[in-house]
């Protein structure tokens, strides 16, 4: 039996961060964590954004938050947006 592709509609909105843990374990410069709570609450206040704009301000709330000091583990960050922004 032949298939026929089919499109499929969706009216959420998704978007999933991967990351390193460079980016929890950044410390400021009390030696606090920047950490998954931290990360987590901006993600969930900025998901409206397009996936290279959270990716950028997740980087840039980063280094923002260790005041720019050189990081101490390799940092990543992979963003996917349904549907794109």
């Amino acid at each position: 039996m032949a298939r026929t592709p089919r499109r499929v509609t969706s009216a959420v909105t998704c978007a999933c961060a991967f990351y390193t843990d460079g980016i929890t374990e950044a410390t400021g410069p009390d030696g606090e964590d920047f950490g998954v709570h931290r990360l987590q609450g901006l993600i969930a206040d900025n998901h409206t954004l397009s996936a290279k704009a959270l990716t950028e301000l997740i980087f840039q709330r980063v280094e923002t938050f260790s005041r720019r000091t050189r990081p101490r583990d390799d940092q990543t960050v992979v963003v996917l947006r349904h549907p794109p922004a």
